[in-house]
């Protein structure tokens, strides 16, 4: 385990000592990781949601990606509207004046099946695209195998082809950079279209990715990606929500669960 993950697993358990001291088995207490703030609200909404939401394996864990991303976005949409509050939009520098509807785990292409995190729509068409990660160490790689590089000629190359380096097409470097790859092929497919990544700057094999990142996207995508690290994210949404105490409550546990000391 890297140190990173190390200093995370400290804090939650500090973390789940305080705010779930009778957790039973994660299995069956896995709607506890949505902070308290929300869990009503949220389950009742996603037990009737259309398309249903999955649960990534490992849902139920402190250090799921998944449970964070919804305790950090969903508590700025409407349900039954899906819209997102323009706070949310003014701290992930979006104008907050547009009007965007929000959906996690979002499929665009069941044929080709990326799923997305999270992702916006404004009401004119404009689609922003969110990865999430929080206790990984990489974006994701995948097997050179007959059935994926299928899908790569038939759905990624054409929309990369004339936007990134031919080096990040290549067989030796597409493999094990893929998960970052087909989520920028989506910039290709939409013109009108951003990409954003959120991760913590504290976990170090993520933050060695910003490189790679910057490279693929520098030959004409680079205005259309952002890389948002998490604690200076929550910085923002800290200071945006002063005026909600039961929003700005939710945010101060968000921080005590999910972010871990700065080191001296």
């Amino acid at each position: 385990m890297d140190s990173y993950k190390n200093r995370l697993t400290e804090r939650q358990a500090a973390y789940a000592a305080v705010h779930l001291p009778s957790r039973k088995s994660a299995a069956e207490d896995y709607r506890l990781n949505i902070l308290p703030e929300i869990r009503e609200r949220f389950a009742a909404w996603s037990d009737t949601a259309e398309p249903a939401i999955p649960s990534q394996e490992g849902f139920h864990r402190l250090d799921s990606s998944q449970a964070m991303a919804i305790n950090l976005l969903f508590p700025f949409m409407d349900e039954s509207t899906a819209r997102v509050d323009a706070r949310i939009l003014q701290c992930l520098g979006l104008p907050p004046i547009l009007q965007y509807e929000g959906a996690f785990q979002k499929v665009l292409d069941e044929r080709e099946g990326t799923r997305f995190d999270f992702y916006l729509e404004e009401a004119g068409g404009q689609k922003i695209f969110f990865n999430l990660k929080l206790a990984e160490t990489t974006f994701g790689s995948c097997e050179n195998n007959a059935e994926h590089r299928q899908i790569f000629d038939r759905e990624c190359r054409t929309f990369l082809a004339d936007r990134i380096d031919a080096e990040w097409l290549r067989e030796e470097t597409f493999w094990k950079h893929e998960r970052i790859l087909r989520h920028v092929a989506y910039l290709g497919r939409h013109p009108d279209s951003g990409l954003v990544f959120i991760y913590p700057k504290a976990n170090e094999r993520l933050t060695e990715s910003d490189n790679v990142i910057k490279r693929i996207v520098s030959k004409s995508l680079a205005p259309r990606v952002a890389i948002l690290y998490l604690e200076p994210l929550l910085t923002r949404i800290l200071k945006a929500t002063e005026g909600d105490a039961a929003l700005h409550t939710h945010f101060v546990e968000f921080g005590e669960k999910y972010l871990i000391p700065q080191r001296p």
